[in-house]
């Protein structure tokens, strides 16, 4: 999505739709000031939105986000900054900083969603019982298989994991010529 400070141009950000209230908890992201998305923050509500530090140093440097507004190139009204989370890891663990935002799932309805959770035991022995939950609600989703956070972070090193197999053969041929 693009974003547009009057002061400051275009911007390109990466955006994530979530539900109020336990996102960042079950994720184990910190809100550093500012507040959660609240069930009050409906589609009726003014438009508002949660900025990693990133995006915070970014768009309004040495300035405090919290009640920034920021216009989306589709939209004619402000969104208002409510609170800032600290900076996380989103696609791969050897990304570096990202612009992120967070917006309430009630302002910006979506057509894709994902669910997250945090469990005391096995993740893995809790697959097959979400999976059945989802099918409950409503057996026509569509659903990707679901994953644990382990399966998905070895799966976004798998580049450098092929990388470092391919030098160690090399090497290993090197040798032995």
């Amino acid at each position: 999505e693009q974003t547009g400070p009057a002061d400051q141009g275009w911007r390109i950000v990466n955006l994530e739709t979530i539900a109020p209230g336990s996102f960042f908890r079950t994720m184990g992201i910190r809100l550093l000031a500012g507040r959660d998305f609240l069930p009050t923050d409906s589609a009726l509500a003014p438009r508002v939105m949660i900025v990693n530090q990133t995006m915070a140093r970014t768009l309004w440097p040495g300035q405090d986000p919290i009640g920034q507004r920021i216009i989306f190139h589709d939209e004619d009204a402000p969104t208002t900054v409510i609170g800032l989370a600290q900076d996380s890891v989103y696609d791969s663990l050897t990304e570096g900083p990202v612009t992120f935002g967070y917006l309430p799932l009630a302002q910006e309805p979506v057509t894709a969603l994902g669910l997250a959770v945090r469990s005391a035991g096995s993740p893995a022995a809790l697959l097959p019982e979400l999976t059945r939950a989802v099918a409950g609600v409503n057996p026509e989703l569509a659903t990707w298989p679901a994953r644990t956070a382990t399966t998905a972070i070895a799966g976004s090193l798998w580049a450098e994991r092929m990388g470092a197999l391919l030098l160690a053969l090399l090497s290993a041929l090197a040798t032995l010529l």
